[in-house]
Order: structure tokens, then C-alpha cells, then sequence
């Protein structure tokens, strides 16, 4: 008798352990598709802390929530650390017999300057005056079209504008020999130009 007791009381508590599995498994399923289907607790729209303590579905519903515009301003990073490279009177671009600020700022403004400082020649022996060129930096519009530095180096830096996502519509590299040459226009794309050179 004592041994059907003992039997009894094992399967009872076997019966309850199978049952608290069945609740805990069905309602950690269902708390995940509930986070899935609800709005989740995610960081603030403004905000930069670290996210890497979110669940799989708080990362799932980010992912679901970022648009295209998120992605074209994260492909806006890399020219926005040129463009502070360009403005950084330290920076070994700026450095040297002519900083390229100060070439550019002066190449934009002088016509006789960017005569000398034009290594393109036309087919006339001519040089074209790129007067009219706008080397302005500016961030994107609502068409996401800007104006940036695509590359800085010491001594070799690419000027663009265009769409951010798709191909540049102009694009001028300047170069100098060293720290101790001054700065040149050595090439020029324009997408909608016919060669002028």
C-alpha cells in the first residue's frame, strides 16, 4: 500500500512538472510573438547609446522601422569626416606651403589664379576657367543631392557632387607634388558636360 501511495505521489508531481513546462514553454512563445506583432521598447529616435542589449525581436523591429533615409545618411558619414578633415586647419591637407582651404577659397574667387593652378588643358592650348564651378560643401536635400570631399589625403583630395546612393554628377581632384608644392586642379568630371578638353 505504502508503495501505490509513493507511486501515486510520483506521478502527481511528474503531471504538475509536465504541466508547469507546458505554461512556461507556451508563454515564452507567446511573449515572443507578442514583442514581434507589438511596438517594443526601443531607444529613443534621437538617441546614440549602445544597443547591443536588445532582444532578437527589439532588433528585428529596428531593423523594420529604419527607412531609406537612414541609409543614405549612414552612406553621408564617411564625406562628413572629409568635410571635417577639409575644415581642420591641422590636418596635413591644410599644412605645408598652401593648405587646401586656402587654395580652394582662393582658386574659387581669382580667375588668374585658377589659370595657373589648371594643369587641364584644352584642345585650343587653352585652359577653361571653371568660374562657374560650385566647390561648396553642403549636405543633402530632400532629393539627397550634396556637395562633399569623397577623399582627403595629404596630398591628393576629390571633390564631388551628386546624388547620395547613385553616381557623382561632378567631380574635381586636385593634387600637389608635396607639403612644399602648392595645390592643382589635375582632373574634372561632369556627367552632363560634353568634353571640353
Amino acid at each position: 500500500m505504502k508503495k501505490i501511495k509513493s507511486l501515486w505521489l510520483y506521478v502527481g508531481l511528474v503531471l504538475i512538472a509536465l504541466t508547469a513546462l507546458l505554461v512556461y514553454v507556451n508563454n515564452k512563445s507567446d511573449v515572443g510573438s507578442d514583442a514581434a506583432k507589438s511596438v517594443v521598447d526601443l531607444p529613443s529616435e534621437g538617441s546614440h547609446e549602445p544597443t547591443d542589449n536588445l532582444s532578437v525581436e527589439e532588433a528585428n523591429e529596428l531593423m523594420r522601422r529604419k527607412t531609406p533615409d537612414d541609409t543614405l545618411n549612414d552612406l553621408y558619414q564617411d564625406y562628413r569626416v572629409n568635410n571635417s578633415i577639409y575644415m581642420d586647419e591641422s590636418a596635413v591637407c591644410n599644412l605645408g606651403m598652401e593648405g587646401l582651404s586656402d587654395f580652394v577659397d582662393r582658386f574659387k574667387s581669382d580667375a588668374s589664379f585658377r589659370q595657373q593652378r589648371t594643369k587641364l588643358v584644352c584642345d585650343d592650348g587653352g585652359r577653361f576657367d571653371y568660374a562657374d564651378l560650385n566647390i561648396t560643401v553642403s549636405d543633402p536635400d530632400s532629393t539627397n543631392f550634396f556637395s562633399a570631399w569623397s577623399a582627403i589625403a595629404p596630398n591628393d583630395a576629390v571633390f564631388c557632387r551628386g546624388f547620395l546612393g547613385s553616381e557623382m554628377v561632378e567631380e574635381f581632384t586636385f593634387q600637389r607634388a608635396d607639403s612644399l608644392s602648392g595645390w592643382f586642379l589635375v582632373d574634372y568630371f561632369n556627367v552632363t558636360a560634353v568634353p571640353l578638353i
